[in-house]
């Protein structure tokens, strides 16, 4: 009965098989999201056609960032030409 237990105690094993690849995805997961930000597409050309440099850019992702490159590069290359 009962009675005659005085001790007893409880125990609840659990092996977690797999942890390590749940973190091991979250890991990936935000390394992918920064190579996204940091990393990505864009390009920039440049062609003279006679007297006149047309300047044109484009980005896979911040289309806002790429329009203020080229009004910079386009800057430095009109102070350049005006010295």
């Amino acid at each position: 009965s009962i009675e005659d237990l005085r001790f007893w105690g409880k125990f609840l094993l659990i092996r977690e098989d797999g942890v390590e690849f749940i973190y091991l995805g979250f890991f990936m997961g935000f390394v992918g999201l920064l190579w996204r930000f940091f990393f990505y597409r864009k390009e920039i050309r440049m062609q003279v056609k006679g007297d006149r440099l047309y300047i044109s850019g484009w980005s896979e992702y911040f289309r806002e960032q790429m329009d203020r490159d080229v009004a910079r590069l386009s800057g430095l290359i009109q102070k350049e030409l005006e010295r």
